[in-house]
């Protein structure tokens, strides 16, 4: 239990995340799916580890301003995300909330050569509750890591199949 405590003091509470991903297309293919978040559900792992919650899109869901929200099954709010910047040279800039916690993340792309993209996905964040935060940033990193990979890699598919 001592090393438990020592440990939530030790660790760092705050987190960073980033996987990537090449993509044989240009950035102009990609961003249609980044930047809109009714098209989100078609890669990104989060409604597929997360079925029993409703997702409600916004009034706009493409580009800067565009947001949703996430309910329970008993339609308590869990969670909110709003994309803060949306544009096809930077990518798109977002910040998330779930429950007290808050995310800043982006996707963003780089040419890789005359046909190709690669397409970055990073999240940070801070848990700055006393001991069992940093044990919280911790499980995040390699959550997330996992999940970012899987949506990226979902995110190939889709674009490289509608080519």
């Amino acid at each position: 239990m001592l090393a438990f405590i020592v440990g939530g003091f030790l660790l760092p509470s705050q987190y960073l995340v980033r996987q990537e991903v090449r993509i044989q297309a240009s950035s102009e293919q990609i961003h249609p799916m980044v930047a809109d978040l009714s098209r989100w559900p078609d890669w990104s792992p989060w409604q597929h580890n997360n079925p029993d919650l409703e997702l409600k899109l916004g009034e706009q869901s493409f580009g800067a301003g565009a947001n949703q929200a996430w309910f329970d099954n008993q339609g308590r709010q869990k969670g909110a995300l709003e994309i803060t910047h949306a544009d096809l040279d930077q990518g798109v800039n977002y910040r998330m909330q779930v429950g007290s916690n808050t995310a800043e993340g982006r996707v963003y792309y780089q040419a890789h050569g005359l046909s190709a993209t690669r397409v970055f996905w990073e999240m940070r964040g801070e848990f700055s509750q006393p001991i069992v935060g940093p044990y919280m940033a911790w499980f995040t990193r390699v959550a997330v890591s996992k999940n970012f990979q899987k949506g990226l890699d979902k995110l190939r598919q889709q674009v490289e199949t509608q080519q």
